[in-house]
Formats: C-alpha cells, sequence, structure tokens
C-alpha cells in the first residue's frame, strides 16, 4: 500500500501492534503521517513506512515488555488492581507472583493475547486468578457469554438476551424493556416496536456466574 493513499481506520499491520486510528495527513517534509493504537491501549504517531519495514512494532511497550517494567498508567494496572480488590473482599485467590508484582501480571497478559478494549475474566470461577486460567475477549463476547447474564425463552427456545437482540436489530436494553412492559411472545421477536398485547409464555432465567474483572 503506497504510504500516501488513506490507510482504512482499524487497518492493522501485519506483525505489529498497530491498529489505525486516524490519518493525520501530511506532516512538514510532505511525508504521510497515521495515528495508530497500540494492543496495549497508548497511542503512536508516525509513518506508515517504518511500521512496513518493521522498525516500529509497537508504541514502544514491546521494548518495556521485555524489560518487564509497566507504569502504573498502563491500561492493565487499573484491572490488576480491580482484581486485588475483589480478592479481599470476596476471598478469592491470586497466585503469589502475580499478588507481589503488578509487572508480571501485565506481561502474562500481554503475551497471551489481551488487547486494548478487552474485557479480562477467568475461565473456570472455581478457581483463582492466575496463569492458565485467565481469558481475554471483547466486550461484546463476554456479554454473550455471560452466564449469569437473564436469558430469555421465547416459543421453547433459550438465547441470552443480546442474541435475541443481535437478530432483531435492536439494543439489548429494549429487549429488557420488552419483557419487563409485559410483551407477549410475538411482540418480542418483531424487530420494531407495536403495541404490546398481553404477556404469556416468556420465562427470564438467571444463572448463578458471578462476573469477573
Amino acid at each position: 500500500m503506497p504510504s500516501r493513499i488513506l490507510y482504512p481506520i482499524g487497518y492493522r499491520f501485519e506483525g505489529s501492534k498497530l491498529t489505525v486510528i486516524e490519518n493525520i495527513g501530511n506532516n512538514k517534509h510532505g511525508q504521510h503521517t497515521i495515528r495508530c493504537i497500540c494492543d496495549c491501549g497508548e497511542e503512536w504517531v508516525g509513518l506508515p513506512s517504518r511500521v512496513k519495514r518493521g522498525v516500529a512494532k509497537s508504541c514502544g511497550c514491546t521494548k518495556k515488555l521485555k524489560k518487564g517494567v509497566y507504569p502504573s498508567k498502563h491500561p492493565l494496572y487499573r484491572v490488576y488492581l480491580n482484581i486485588k480488590r475483589k480478592c479481599i473482599v470476596e476471598s478469592l485467590t491470586i497466585c503469589d507472583s502475580w499478588r507481589k508484582d503488578h509487572n508480571a501480571f501485565i506481561s502474562y497478559c500481554l503475551s497471551n493475547g489481551w488487547r486494548s478494549g478487552f474485557v479480562t475474566c477467568r475461565i473456570n470461577d472455581s478457581d483463582g486468578f492466575r496463569p492458565g486460567n485467565m481469558m481475554f475477549c471483547s466486550r461484546k463476547e463476554y456479554f454473550r457469554n455471560k452466564r449469569n447474564l437473564p436469558r430469555l425463552s421465547i416459543n421453547g427456545e433459550t438465547k441470552a438476551a443480546v442474541e435475541w437482540a443481535e437478530m432483531l436489530g435492536i439494543t439489548r436494553q429494549a429487549m429488557f424493556n420488552r419483557f419487563n412492559r409485559g410483551w407477549s411472545p410475538d411482540s418480542l421477536l418483531v424487530p420494531s416496536k407495536r403495541k404490546p398485547k398481553k404477556h404469556t409464555g416468556v420465562m427470564l432465567h438467571a444463572s448463578d456466574h458471578s462476573e469477573n474483572p
């Protein structure tokens, strides 16, 4: 892709941690510059040619990863603090290496698929926070799979409310509002709002799965 061509928003450079979020334009030397978001959550501004040549592969966090030192402003640091707080309040366990050093936790997350905007949670809720029991996914995927999210059974078929909402092209909250107002199964399954009929045959299920940070 020529350096002066506008890069699509969301374009990810192969072999790097950088995703385009803005085409800034030409710098004082007439060179096209871009703004990217790094997987660690920090922004990077520079020439796309530097990324394509492999000179720049991240915002600089790759070097920090090799050193294993991360500042408190790193987005995963807040996640780390929330996990430690959750462990204290709910009497959960966290492995010693993470409990003693936030750098160990952040290094693990960055090396195992975490990206900016991802949700960090446990795979097995009966186990603590430790390597091998962590997963990272988009918020949309997380809410679709959360077992404590109420599920709607309509005409014998049970799905998460977010799945029903996606099928109809409405928001998850809109689906809950329909149910709470007593809409019938037929009314719940129409893409646009209509005058609600008397509520019958719809069940709302909630599981005991607790939300993780």
